[in-house]
């Protein structure tokens, strides 16, 4: 590693010092982010206002600092991107290891990653640090031994901000792809102590050296000619994190291949055209196939089939920007889906929970994106493609979840198709979803939110079964119903009743399932009895039980709907005919009464043309009112003016006034004699106006 005079320093990637690589007056090292210490990293950013989350594979690495023996004191300065992280005064033969940047929670580990992405436009380091990018330096100053004193001295504390893409495209001029450096996890904790100490102060002086390494990735240093020395890994101490967990000294067949497919994977970044990501992207897979061909053992089987599932996933996204064929992007994402499947069940016995639960949650996210991306599918190809997704799915919960989608996509299918008036394709949809609920409930046993929205599923998928099975009814009974009618000299009476039949069907069907269907049954029920069975009672009944339902459905109105006219209509029709036969009746009994009340009527008849005042004593002295109250005061009868006359004539209206005659009480006789009273009295009164 680099060294002068002055110090010497290293990064060191677990135990072992990362081999340089001189070139051009130039010190370079490989940031490789697949070694026995690597990781991967959850990271979740925003994103253009949307929050994206990815899983980047990430190498801890320190910087140690090594002064000769017999060396002055001096003050050493180390930077990373151009950031001081660390500062101290070391002097014959000292050494410092520094792990990390030091906050408020204590050292929190360098690491090796790709570059993050950029918030927003103005998500950029500071000026000063673009060329500084992608280094790592250490600066040795003269130091002046002052004093030591007790003092609470300053925090210590840096504000480092890893450098994105747009940062890292500036320094490579987009031309290859290049690590930064970032935090990673807390290595040690800081304790706050505000008490004073003994600190030890310098007076620093004029700068003497500085030494920098440039780090680059594998793929780039190959590319400038330089053959890469790989890390004796017997040295390396092996994380449970480790992206590769194998303690073996020398990578496996699989674990090469592994390797080589990730220089590939790493390349697809935005700096680079979709076509040229596309190809890296093929380039990968192809080596990660090799990789599960020649894996010997479930941690390889495992780690290859997640790289197939991550480049594969990576795909889609590649076509999407390729505007690609929907079928191409569906066969990526089953694709993704099926080795995501893969890695998770061959992981199980030789993996960390965290690895397990990253694949898990990288399954899922798959999932839901294939599913999103044939949402623009016809229903038959959408539905054949959901059926493709499903059959790889491993996990009998993420399977059961993807079956109740498929169940929701038919049912919302045959809704549609029902609506638009097609109840035999509903029907069939109906009985399509059958398959894909009964394969919910068998994969989603104990868990309790997909079985409850299965449940409700059911219950609509059997309502709307019932509705269409009931206008299927009600359509047989139309048809059936139209011969009975086109044969006008012989009824087919066990027509009529099988008719009849499948009326009953249709209204039992949609009882409490479709209010408008079932009235709409009611009123072809009821246009059987009325039109064919002549049973007048019975389409009553059936009529003004289909107005009912449709007034229930209010603010809703039907006055446009054929069946709700029928019921309407025939109910005036058959009121007005029952008015008319009430009124033939009393017309028939009043003239039996009035041959009887003969004398009574030549007696009125003969007042007929006397004053209104001898008119009203005729009347109330002859026949007074049986109502006790009704009566006139004959003094100011007397005395009555022409508006006062028209008052009284009023008043005696209203005393004989036929509606107000209780026949059961005082009989036909006296209703129909203050008939003729109320006649007699209404000509006085119209001759007064």
């Amino acid at each position: 590693m680099p060294a002068n005079g002055d110090f010497q320093f290293d990064v060191l990637i677990g135990d072992e010092v990362v081999p340089e690589y001189a070139q051009e007056d130039k010190v370079y090292i490989e940031s490789c982010l697949f070694t026995p210490v690597s990781y991967e990293q959850r990271v979740t950013e925003l994103v253009i206002d949307e929050l994206e989350t990815q899983y980047w594979p990430v190498t801890p690495y320190t910087v140690k600092v090594t002064t000769p023996k017999a060396s002055p004191n001096r003050w050493y300065s180390v930077f990373v991107d151009g950031v001081r992280v660390k500062h101290t005064v070391l002097g014959d033969g000292q050494s410092v290891t520094v792990k990390g940047f030091e906050n408020q929670e204590g050292t929190k580990e360098f690491l090796f990653a790709l570059p993050r992405f950029a918030k927003d436009e103005d998500d950029k380091v500071e000026t000063g640090r673009t060329g500084k990018i992608g280094t790592i330096s250490v600066e040795c100053e003269t130091a002046k031994y002052i004093r030591t004193a007790m003092s609470k001295g300053g925090s210590g504390h840096q504000t480092f901000s890893q450098a994105n893409k747009k940062d890292c495209k500036k320094v490579t001029a987009g031309k290859y792809t290049m690590a930064t450096t970032k935090e990673g996890r807390v290595v040690s904790s800081s304790v706050p102590n505000n008490k004073p100490q003994q600190m030890t102060f310098w007076e620093i002086g004029g700068h003497i050296s500085t030494q920098t390494v440039l780090y680059r990735m594998g793929h780039t240093l190959r590319d400038m000619g330089i053959t890469l020395i790989p890390l004796k890994q017997s040295k390396v101490k092996v994380t449970t994190e480790s992206r590769n967990e194998s303690s073996a000294s020398t990578p496996s067949t699989s674990e090469h291949w592994r390797q080589t497919g990730n220089e590939y994977y790493g390349k697809v970044t935005g700096t680079f055209e979709p076509s040229e990501r596309r190809e890296h992207l093929k380039k990968a897979l192809e080596l990660y196939y090799k990789a599960q061909q020649s894996a010997s053992t479930n941690d390889e089987k495992s780690s290859a089939a997640k790289n197939v599932g991550m480049a594969s996933w990576k795909m889609t996204t590649v076509l999407k920007l390729q505007h690609s064929r929907v079928s191409l992007i569906s066969h990526y994402y089953k694709e993704a889906v099926e080795n995501f499947g893969k890695a998770y069940e061959l992981g199980g016995g030789d993996k960390s929970q965290l690895w397990l639960d990253s694949v898990l949650q990288l399954l899922y996210n798959s999932i839901q994106e294939g599913l999103q991306n044939v949402a623009s599918l016809g229903f038959t190809d959408r539905v054949s493609a959901i059926e493709e997704l499903v059959s790889v799915i491993p996990v009998e919960d993420l399977r059961a979840e993807c079956f109740l989608e498929l169940a929701k996509i038919i049912f919302r299918e045959g809704v549609t198709t029902f609506v638009k008036g097609n109840y035999k394709e509903c029907l069939h949809h109906m009985r399509e979803c059958y398959r894909p609920v009964e394969e919910t409930k068998r994969f989603s046993r104990g868990q309790y939110h997909i079985e409850e929205e299965v449940q409700g599923l059911e219950v609509d998928i059997f309502v709307q079964t019932c509705v269409a099975e009931s206008v299927q009814a009600r359509k047989t009974g139309d048809q059936l119903l139209k011969l009975v009618m086109e044969n006008e000299e012989e009824v087919n009476i066990d027509m009529v009743w099988e008719v009849i039949d499948w009326y009953k069907k249709a209204i039992i069907l949609t009882r409490e399932n479709d209010v408008e269907m079932e009235a709409i049954a009611l009123s072809r029920l009821g246009r059987l009895y009325d039109k064919v069975l002549k049973l007048k009672f019975r389409a009553k009944d059936n009529f003004m039980r289909c107005i009912q339902l449709a007034h229930s459905l209010h603010p809703r109105t039907f006055n446009g709907e054929g069946w709700f006219r029928d019921a309407t209509d025939t109910l005036e029709r058959f009121q007005q005919e029952v008015v008319q036969r009430d009124e033939e009746k009393w017309q028939r009994e009043r003239e039996g009464v009035l041959k009887e009340l003969s004398a009574e009527i030549a007696n009125l008849s003969k007042h007929d043309d006397s004053t209104a005042d001898k008119l009203l004593r005729f009347v109330y002295s002859k026949f007074p009112p049986k109502n006790p109250k009704h009566k006139l005061n004959f003094d100011k009868l007397d005395k009555a003016s022409y508006c006062d006359m028209k008052k009284f004539l009023q008043k005696a209206v209203i005393h004989y006034h036929p509606d107000r005659v209780d026949e059961e009480k005082h009989g036909k006789k006296w209703k129909v004699l203050s008939e003729e009273i109320t006649k007699l009295l209404t000509r006085r009164y119209e001759a007064t106006k």
